[in-house]
């Protein structure tokens, strides 16, 4: 998957998680049931998962592609 930064005129590639996020991120949804889908549908444990899941979300805020509402 593909995003456009259309503020900054960037494009950003998502791997498979990182898609699986941003179509989970389409509904009103806590981090706290991302991560619980996350660990339900892959292969990681719980503090992975919450670190990488914090570290995306935070990324995407940081460069205006997110906001926490």
């Amino acid at each position: 998957m593909l995003l456009l930064n259309v503020q900054a005129g960037r494009y950003h590639e998502l791997n498979e998680v990182a898609s699986r996020i941003w179509e989970l991120l389409a509904q009103p949804i806590d981090d706290d049931e991302i991560v619980a889908t996350l660990l339900a549908e892959y292969d990681v444990t719980d503090a992975d998962c919450r670190d990488q899941v914090s570290a995306f979300l935070r990324g995407l805020t940081e460069r205006g592609m997110l906001e926490v509402v």
